[in-house]
């Protein structure tokens, strides 16, 4: 008999139960408390264009796209009694391929205590210093949070269960922890491929350290996942990423700051194993193209291909694919309704540039006018510095090669942010 997956099996065994718990408990009171209902978004109308005909991350080149990025979130919310309560996002977006409308996350929270909370179901990441609001423009400086950082995130929702301890230590100063455990099914847009990369994980679990005041928010976050990814060929990799970042908003200055990383964690073992295949069947084909050579006859474009495939995917799997260490400080100085801001930001990749780009860093200027509490225009300049060899996070040519000139390019950015 197959083994069941234990870690895998508790958290959506503990999800059915308390969820099951919880719709028998409030069937009734669902529609008394109706008028509790409420509802909240936001939208993004952003364009973004480079100075280079190469890709950059998702479709940016010299032509202005107007479609990655421009979002409109719905938020909905419920009471169902002093215990229980209920939050929904609807967020429809743009991608490289189309428009698309998803329940972003959705879950139940069950608070016994003010100092005790635990939620079932469909939930955003907290992995990273912008978890809560990465969608929501209104509450940073920049027109998207900073790419060196925010490309490499490995999970943006999670189906699961958490639980969150929060507390007063010192008066105004509020400590909170939350461990969560669950699994993964995420769709990301990539340029490289014909299709959405779909990301699925099992096995995950993670927890994040929070301390908050006015003035003050510091995050340190962890997870470990068992992560599939078809289009790159990722089965099963063990994968970890960490954290650490801060905000403060004090006297005018507004300081952000944040380290992450995440890496692979297979052994060398694993990797000559998940290779060999790979090998093996490129090694056919080499044998099957020179001997057609030999005989004067040309090879068929279709074995040429299948063994380029195979020759990539054997490195793939043979290297350190994913061991990425980013960073990124901005600090900006408010004037009135304006926000001029500065950032540098950093990432460093393993050698093979396989999987989520290479070594880059990069010079950002920026303004944030907030017209409203509710509504801000942005504008910002990047240059990008790529060393010869390193994509950074563009995208490769078509033969898998290196575009040329991409040290130095100029990415120009503006957008219209509201909440409502």
């Amino acid at each position: 008999m197959r083994k069941r997956n234990i870690c895998c099996f508790w958290p959506s065994t503990f999800f059915g139960i308390f969820l099951s718990l919880f719709f028998f408990r409030s069937s009734f009171s669902v529609a008394q408390n109706f008028d509790n209902l409420r509802f909240n978004g936001f939208m993004r109308s952003q364009v973004t264009a480079s100075d280079n005909k190469a890709l950059y991350r998702e479709r940016i080149n010299q032509t202005p796209n107007f479609v990655n990025h421009n979002v409109l979130g719905l938020n909905i919310a419920t009471e169902i009694d002093p215990y229980w309560r209920v939050n929904g996002q609807f967020l429809a977006g743009g991608g490289d391929f189309h428009f698309t409308t998803t329940a972003d996350w959705f879950f139940a929270t069950f608070e016994p205590r003010d100092w005790f909370s635990m939620r079932f179901g469909k939930q955003s990441s907290p992995l990273w210093l912008l978890s809560d609001s990465v969608d929501i423009g209104v509450t940073y400086p920049w027109v998207n949070p900073p790419t060196e950082v925010y490309y490499i995130t490995p999970v943006r929702t999670y189906s699961g269960v958490s639980m969150n301890f929060k507390n007063e230590i010192i008066s105004e100063n509020y400590l909170s922890l939350e461990v969560y455990a669950g699994g993964v099914d995420n769709v990301f847009d990539n340029p490289l491929f014909s299709e959405p990369t779909v990301v699925k994980g099992d096995n995950l679990m993670g927890a994040y350290l929070l301390w908050s005041n006015d003035w003050l928010l510091c995050r340190l976050g962890y997870l470990q996942v068992r992560a599939n990814v078809p289009n790159f060929g990722i089965e099963k990799w063990p994968i970890e990423a960490m954290s650490a970042g801060a905000t403060i908003d004090y006297g005018g200055w507004v300081f952000f700051s944040e380290y992450a990383k995440i890496e692979e964690k297979r052994s060398d073992a694993r990797r000559a194993e998940d290779a060999l295949p790979y090998q093996l069947g490129a090694g056919a084909l080499q044998q099957k193209i020179e001997s057609e050579m030999a005989t004067g006859a040309q090879p068929s474009a279709s074995d040429v291909q299948d063994f380029i495939k195979l020759q990539g995917a054997a490195t793939l799997q043979s290297a350190q694919a994913i061991g990425h260490q980013a960073f990124y400080t901005t600090l900006g100085y408010k004037i009135k309704k304006l926000l001029p801001h500065y950032t540098y930001a950093s990432l460093k990749a393993p050698e093979s540039q396989l999987v989520l780009g290479g070594d880059q860093t990069s010079h950002m200027v920026g303004i944030k006018y907030s017209v409203t509490s509710q509504i801000v225009g942005k504008i910002s300049a990047q240059k990008i510095f790529i060393k010869d060899g390193k994509i950074g996070i563009f995208n490769r040519n078509a033969d898998g090669s290196i575009p040329e000139d991409i040290n130095g390019t100029v990415e120009v950015k503006a957008a219209i942010d509201i909440t409502f």
